[in-house]
Order: structure tokens, then sequence, then C-alpha cells
């Protein structure tokens, strides 16, 4: 029998939210100082953005390119000052849903409380590159990576074009994958096909 979509769904959320905690674990005695005064830098440009667009009194008295050139040179900071938290999270994504998993066959901890598991169209143990397959494209591991490079390497304006295009890559990737799953009939989303899998109930 093949997984629901629902399933493999709360699954995800599971995964999401040890990930999550994880994560949490290795950054905590980080210095967040640096990010918390970008954070309220960033959430006063876009107060001025709401103020201008909605045309109030104090819309003549901002300059809309100057505030969105702001906020986008904020953004891009912030993308900066959290390259070490996004590198330790790359490679938490890459052992819990690469190594992890296989080493687990095919489950998370997800999907072993939901009893589902990948397996490959012949319901056999899929191979530890068929899981690097399904995890750098359907986790975003591959664009985050690839961001990560690009944000060392490439002038800022540079870095952004390339995010913005690997953001709205793999957010389209993900979307059809999810729809995908939630409307064929054998339920494989575009990760499942390119890595030759399915992902079953468990057997009770």
């Amino acid at each position: 029998m093949r997984a629901t979509f629902m399933q493999r769904l709360l699954a995800y959320l599971v995964d999401i939210v040890v990930i999550s905690v994880i994560v949490s674990i290795f950054t905590f005695s980080f210095d967040n100082s640096k990010l918390e005064e970008i954070n309220t830098e960033l959430n006063t440009a876009m107060n001025d953005l709401m103020t201008a667009t909605s045309g109030g009194s104090e819309a003549s008295e901002l300059n809309m390119d100057e505030i969105n050139q702001k906020i986008t040179d904020l953004e891009y900071d912030y993308q900066k000052a959290t390259v070490l938290q996004n590198s330790i999270s790359v490679v938490i994504y890459i052992l819990y849903f690469i190594v992890f998993q296989f080493l687990y066959k095919g489950q998370t901890l997800g999907k072993k409380l939901l009893k589902i598991r990948v397996v490959t169209k012949e319901e056999k143990q899929p191979t530890l590159g068929t899981f690097v397959i399904r995890g750098i494209i359907v986790e975003g591991i591959l664009a985050t990576f690839l961001s990560l490079i690009a944000i060392v390497v490439l002038s800022k304006d540079n870095y952004l074009t390339i995010y913005t295009w690997l953001s709205m890559l793999s957010s389209t990737f993900i979307v059809a994958s999810a729809l995908m799953v939630l409307y064929r009939k054998d339920r494989r989303g575009l990760h499942d096909m390119m890595a030759k899998t399915i992902v079953i109930k468990e057997e009770k």
C-alpha cells in the first residue's frame, strides 16, 4: 500500500521539528546580537514600506527606492551573518535525511512514527545514492549549499540574483512534487521519479 499524502506531510512536519531542535542545540551558544539588530532594522524598514504603500500622510516623506534598497541590503546582511548557522543546518540535513534514513532502512523519525518507508519501485532497500538524490532535491539541500557558496564568492548583487532564482526553483520543485503526490494515482513526486522510489505503508 502506498503512503497517503497526509501521512507523508505529517512525517515531514515531524522531521522538521526534530531538525529544528537539533540545529538549536548546536547553535544556541552563538552570539545572535548582530542578527537581532538586523531584524530590528528590517522590521522598521518593512513598516516604512507599508506606510509608504498605504498612501498615508507620511508617504511623501519616504523614498520608495531607498526603502527597497535598504530592505535588500538588510536581507543580504542577514544571510551573510547566518552563513555558519546555515552551514551547520546543511550538514545536519545531510546526516538526517540522507545518512540516517539510509542506515534506518528508508525511515526518518517522522516516517517511523507514521509507519511509512521509502523503498525502490521493486520495494527493496534503496542505496545511499538514492537518498542523496531525494535529499538534495526535496529537502532543498542543493539550493542551500549553492546559496552558501554564492554568498562567499559572489558580489552582493550577483548573490541576490542567484539566491532569488535558487529559491524560486526550489520552491517550484517542492510544490510540484507535493501536488504530484496528492493527485497522481501512484503518489510519486518528482523526487520519487528521479530517484526511482516509492513511499509505502509498513505492514502491520
